[in-house]
């Protein structure tokens, strides 16, 4: 036993690949285990690197520097997907994003009347953003809960419309809109926060975007 310290340094799993070294925020390098029960990787040698900003990872990956980079969308997708030499695959990972209302069970805040979440809903033109951010490969499912996940329960849309949304804001007692204050969005993920905030301000809710570091963001 080498305690939680001495696990960090040097972790030992039962997979097809063994702990070689790790720099945090900069690489972890892992290598094949050729004594892995099942079939030893063709790959014989792993570099994860962390490159945070998106821009950046699409240069590395057009010099040749890496082989496969994530998370790269919108119109850095789209100049991916016309260079020579890349090619652009879709992953849709089992994970949902939605706007949580944080204040909606306090009677005194808008976001309290039913009314005012509908607004909110049909506010967000969820297609668009789908195109713009990932092509269109994103799945709208209308729900928190993938729906890969068994019993998934398929709820019903809210489509975009905009007349509709300042409609049930003007019904809630909004005819001019409010201040709803700031929007919190991990940082990582941020260009899917703006859309949605200027969708927000163009029925009336306004809101400021405040992207924040992943650790703090989920620390709430």
């Amino acid at each position: 036993r080498v305690g939680d310290e001495g696990f960090k340094k040097a972790p030992i799993g039962a997979g097809p690949y063994r702990f070689v070294s790790f720099t945090p925020g900069v690489e972890l390098v892992l290598e094949a285990f050729d004594q892995y029960w099942r079939k030893t990787p063709s790959v014989k040698r792993l570099v994860l690197r962390a490159i945070p900003d998106e821009a950046t990872r699409l240069a590395a990956l057009k010099r040749g520097e890496v082989d496969i980079a994530y998370a790269i969308r919108g119109a850095l997708a789209e100049e991916l997907r016309r260079t020579p030499g890349l090619t652009l695959k879709p992953n849709v990972g089992q994970a949902t994003f939605w706007v949580y209302f944080t204040e909606q069970w306090d009677p005194k805040s808008p976001w309290h009347d039913r009314r005012v979440r509908l607004a909110a809903n049909y506010a967000i033109d969820r297609a668009s953003i789908n195109q713009a951010e990932t092509l269109g490969f994103s799945k709208i499912t209308w729900s928190i809960i993938p729906s890969s996940f068994e019993y998934y329960w398929q709820p019903p849309g809210y489509g975009y419309d905009p007349v509709r949304a300042k409609r049930l804001l003007a019904e809630a007692g909004y005819p001019n809109g409010f201040d709803a204050g700031d929007y919190y969005v991990d940082a990582a993920i941020a260009n899917v926060g703006e859309p949605v905030v200027n969708y927000f301000n163009a029925s009336g809710i306004r809101v400021k975007l405040r992207p924040i570091e992943r650790a703090a963001f989920f620390r709430g």
